[in-house]
C-alpha cells in the first residue's frame, strides 16, 4: 500500500515510507543490491572472463560523494558561506532553489562559473508561509506541484532542470511521482533520502538505476538515492531527526564513507542546506568531505554526476574476432576497463585489485568517438 505514512513521523508521504517492515533498519547500511550483482558479475566471469566498464572515468577512483543541498529559503550569506567552504574542499554542489528563492539569476550566474548547478525545489506555496501541513490530501497536489515549479523554475533561471528533490522529499504512490518526473523532462531524482528510522541504503544500492514501475517498464529517470541529510542525524528537535551529537554522526558517516570506498564500490550522496550548513550542521558536513577526500572521492554535483551516468552508459564493450573494442558514440576524457588476467591488453595497463582480485587495469584519456581495440 502507498501513500500511507507507515513511519509515523509528521504525515508526510516520502518514498523512505515504501520500506517501513520491508527493510530492516539494521541492514540499511548495507547496499544489498550491489553485493548480489557483484557476485553474480563474478560468477559469470569465472565462466567467461570478459572485460569490465569501471564505475569511475578514473582508475584509482573508487567511490565518489555527490554534494546536494536543498534551498528552504536561505539567506544568499548562507549560500556565500556554503559555497566558500566548497571551494576549500575543491568540491562542487548542485543546489535545489524553492519557489520564492532569495537567490537571484545574478547569484546562480556567478556560482556557475564556479562549477555549481542549480535546479528546482519543488514545493507548495503554503510551506513558506504554514510548514508541512497541507489542508488537501498529499496525492492530489504532488503533480501540479512539480509542473509549476519545474515551469516557474525554467521560465525564472533559465536552462533545463536535470535533477530534482522535492521540498520535504513529497512522493507520489510507488513510482507515480517518477513518471511525472520523466515526463517533464527531469532525468536524475535525488528524493530516495533516508529518513528515520533509516540510515544508508533505502534502495539497496548507491548508484544510479532508472526507475522501473510495477509491470517492470523502466521509466526514463535515473534514481540516484541520497544517503543522509543533517538534520536526520543532528537537528535537536525534528521528528524525523535521530538527534545524536556531532560526534557520534561523524562517527557513523565516517563508516558507511570508509565501506563505501573500499569494499563497495557505490556513490555516497549527501545533501546540507544552507542555512543548516551556516546555523549547525557545518562540523558533520565538512567532516564527511574530509573522510571523502581520504579516500581519494572526488566530492561534485549531482548534475555532474548525471553527464558521466548517461555519457558511461553509452560505451560498449564488444568482442570481434582480433579482440576487445570500446565503443563509444561521443568523445571522453576519461574511462576505465578491468580486463581479466587471461586477456591480453592492447593499451598501457597496470594490475589492479577489485572484490579481492586481480585485474589488468586501463585508463583511456582524451578519447574521440569511434571504436578502440583494448584487448
Amino acid at each position: 500500500m502507498v501513500d500511507c505514512h507507515t513511519a509515523g513521523l509528521d504525515g508526510v508521504y516520502r518514498p523512505s515510507e515504501l520500506f517501513v517492515h520491508q527493510l530492516d533498519p539494521v541492514r540499511a547500511h548495507l547496499p544489498q543490491a550491489d553485493l548480489y550483482t557483484a557476485m553474480l558479475a563474478l560468477l559469470i566471469g569465472a565462466m567467461a572472463p570478459q572485460p569490465r566498464l569501471w564505475y569511475y572515468p578514473h582508475l584509482a577512483q573508487t567511490s565518489t560523494m555527490l554534494m546536494t543541498s536543498d534551498d528552504d529559503w536561505s539567506q544568499v550569506t548562507e549560500f556565500t558561506h556554503l559555497i566558500d567552504a566548497l571551494a576549500r574542499h575543491n568540491a562542487t554542489c548542485t543546489f535545489y532553489l524553492v519557489p520564492h528563492s532569495r537567490v537571484s539569476t545574478q547569484d546562480v550566474a556567478r556560482w556557475h562559473q564556479a562549477g555549481h548547478t542549480f535546479s528546482v525545489h519543488p514545493a507548495l506555496d503554503e510551506d513558506i508561509v504554514v510548514g508541512l501541513a497541507t489542508d488537501v490530501a498529499q496525492p492530489h497536489v504532488v503533480a501540479d506541484m512539480l509542473a509549476d515549479n519545474i515551469m516557474r523554475h525554467q521560465h525564472q533561471y533559465g536552462g533545463t532542470v536535470t535533477s530534482i528533490r522535492q521540498h520535504a522529499v513529497r512522493w507520489l504512490g510507488y513510482v507515480e511521482a517518477a513518471r511525472i518526473l520523466a515526463n517533464l523532462g527531469v532525468r536524475m531524482d535525488c528524493n530516495y533520502l533516508a529518513v528515520s528510522p533509516y540510515l544508508g541504503y533505502l534502495c539497496g544500492s548507491g548508484r544510479p538505476l532508472p526507475f522501473v514501475d510495477e509491470q517492470g517498464v523502466l521509466i526514463d529517470c535515473w534514481q540516484q538515492p541520497t544517503l543522509w541529510t543533517e538534520e536526520c542525524l543532528i537537528h535537536p528537535e525534528y521528528v524525523f531527526s535521530f538527534k545524536w551529537s556531532v560526534a557520534q554522526a561523524v562517527s557513523v558517516t565516517d563508516a558507511l564513507i570508509a565501506a563505501a570506498a573500499t569494499q563497495y564500490y557505490t556513490p555516497v550522496t549527501i545533501n546540507s542546506h544552507p542555512v543548516s550548513f551556516a546555523t549547525y550542521s557545518q562540523p558533520l558536513i565538512e567532516a564527511n568531505w574530509r573522510a571523502a577526500m581520504r579516500h581519494g572521492m572526488p566530492i561534485q554535483s549531482a548534475d555532474a554526476w548525471y553527464n558521466w551516468t548517461v555519457a558511461r552508459r553509452a560505451v560498449t564493450l564488444t568482442h570481434y574476432a582480433d579482440g576487445w573494442y570500446l565503443h563509444t558514440p561521443t568523445a571522453l576524457d576519461h574511462v576505465s576497463i578491468l580486463l581479466p588476467h587471461t586477456l591480453t591488453p592492447c593499451v598501457p595497463a597496470r594490475e589492479v585489485q577489485r572484490w579481492g582480485q586481480e585485474w589488468w587495469g586501463v585508463e583511456l584519456h582524451a578519447l574521440d568517438a569511434g571504436r578502440h581495440r583494448i584487448a
